[in-house]
């Protein structure tokens, strides 16, 4: 492989994230690990929202699967392997996060807040 090539999308590289950035792009850096996450039939059927210290992951029904996922159960945990990603990516960057469930929302498959917290909510199942 060329040393010279630029990672893809698939491959973030962890050294470019700067310590030192603002928080909603450290927040977009980290994102790049959560949208690695698996889902049925690679639908990838989840949006993220930055607003500042917080991530919103929202299930994008555009995207579901009705015929094999009737009830968007796996749409919802492909969602959470999303979220999973995401915290896993915080940890490793060094930014603290805690997470609450929030079932207001159905649209809302989960949310993250890192200013050291993040927040989480999952939707009804």
């Amino acid at each position: 492989m060329n040393s010279n090539m630029r990672p893809s999308a698939w491959q973030p590289d962890a050294r470019a994230f700067d310590g030192f950035a603002p928080l909603d792009r450290q927040l977009r850096f980290a994102l790049q690990y959560a949208a690695l996450a698996p889902s049925n039939h690679n639908a990838q059927p989840w949006r993220f929202l930055v607003n500042g210290d917080a991530v919103q992951i929202l299930a994008d029904r555009t995207r579901a699967l009705p015929v094999v996922d009737p009830f968007d159960r796996e749409l919802l945990i492909s969602c959470g392997a999303a979220l999973f990603n995401l915290r896993v990516a915080l940890s490793q960057f060094g930014l603290a996060y805690s997470t609450a469930q929030d079932n207001r929302e159905s649209w809302l498959a989960a949310g993250q807040r890192s200013n050291g917290y993040c927040w989480s909510q999952l939707a009804p199942g």
